[in-house]
């Protein structure tokens, strides 16, 4: 993720629209360049150098993650066939909480540690949170 929503790198948040203009999405941001970064208006050395990491650590994890899902879907081709796996895993989820003076200025984090096979995260397709409320 190139941004976080509340990171202090949050001015970086401004650079997506340059990024959607550009049609910059899948692997095309994986081989942007810094002079690529420069063409699209983006001056700051410190953004670029920012930039440069997250699509480097993007990069790396593209190439070394087991089931990468696709970043360019395939116009054509025919279907993959779907194989059903059974993987368990241990997962702990949790939460942070920095309380505020009232209920509008509380802040939160949540995050998920994993016991394992770190390649198992991969079969993840899709988690839902609901409350019991």
């Amino acid at each position: 993720m190139l941004v976080r929503k509340g990171d202090s790198s949050a001015e970086m948040s401004v650079y997506a629209s340059l990024f959607k203009e550009n049609n910059i999405t899948g692997k095309r941001l994986l081989l942007l360049e810094e002079e690529d970064l420069k063409d699209m208006g983006i001056v700051s050395k410190g953004h670029i150098i920012h930039l440069k990491l997250a699509i480097e650590k993007l990069t790396y994890d593209y190439l070394n993650l087991f089931h990468f899902p696709p970043l360019i879907k395939d116009s054509g081709g025919e279907p993959e066939e779907n194989e059903e796996k059974i993987v368990n895993l241990e997962l702990v989820f949790g939460f942070h909480l920095k309380p505020g003076t009232g209920p509008q200025d509380c802040k939160w984090k949540m995050y998920m540690e994993m016991d394992g096979d770190e390649v198992a995260i991969t079969y993840i397709k899709d988690v839902t949170f609901n409350t019991n409320l």
